[in-house]
């Protein structure tokens, strides 16, 4: 059995698109949990993620039907571990001062617990409550809304965070990954 679970999992691996995708998500998280196939079951829980916050309102009936009780209630548990690990640490992240290592310190709107750019500050607080919102265009997006803002003096945005250099925007996303990632993974086991 083990043989023939191997070369599945190797074809199903090759499969362009991807077999497991967004919106093939919950049925193969329903008929892999059904079958004991823990490894696919995780891999489509993680893709799930993308529908954060997890509600029975936001699933759509085919959706519902397909799912029995028991594995909508351990994908719902998975949803909530993961958010519980995610919002503990984005935390310690913000008070981690990794961002001012990064150099993103000069921004003219810093909150006033952890000095940390409004605009980030913002965007990790709602990453941390729905975690589709984890997402290297919408991170951009904030980053640019707060840029282009009018003061209230009249002035146009904030020049330090304007002049933040490409690289340290990529290693402050890339820390941002890495705390997701390691959520996701301490969720996981």
């Amino acid at each position: 059995m083990d043989v023939v679970l191997t070369r599945i999992r190797y074809h199903i691996a090759q499969q362009d698109p991807p077999f497991i995708r967004k919106d093939t998500a919950f049925r193969v998280y329903s008929l892999s949990y059904k079958y004991g196939l823990r490894k696919e079951a995780l891999q489509a829980a993680r893709s799930t993620l993308a529908f954060s916050p997890l509600t029975i309102e936001g699933l759509q009936d085919d959706e519902l039907d397909m799912m029995s009780g028991a594995s909508l209630h351990e994908l719902w548990k998975y949803h909530k571990r993961v958010g519980s690990d995610l919002t503990s640490s984005l935390g310690e992240f913000r008070l981690s001062q990794v961002w001012k290592t990064l150099g993103v310190s000069g921004c003219r709107s810093l909150t006033a617990a952890s000095r940390i750019p409004h605009w980030l500050d913002d965007y990790i607080e709602l990453m941390g409550e729905y975690l589709a919102l984890f997402d290297l265009t919408r991170f951009h997006k904030a980053l640019s809304n707060h840029i282009h803002r009018e003061g209230k003096s009249g002035s146009i945005g904030c020049t330090p965070c304007a002049q933040i250099s490409h690289d340290t925007l990529h290693a402050l996303w890339e820390a941002l990954t890495t705390v997701v990632n390691g959520s996701i993974t301490k969720a996981s086991r």
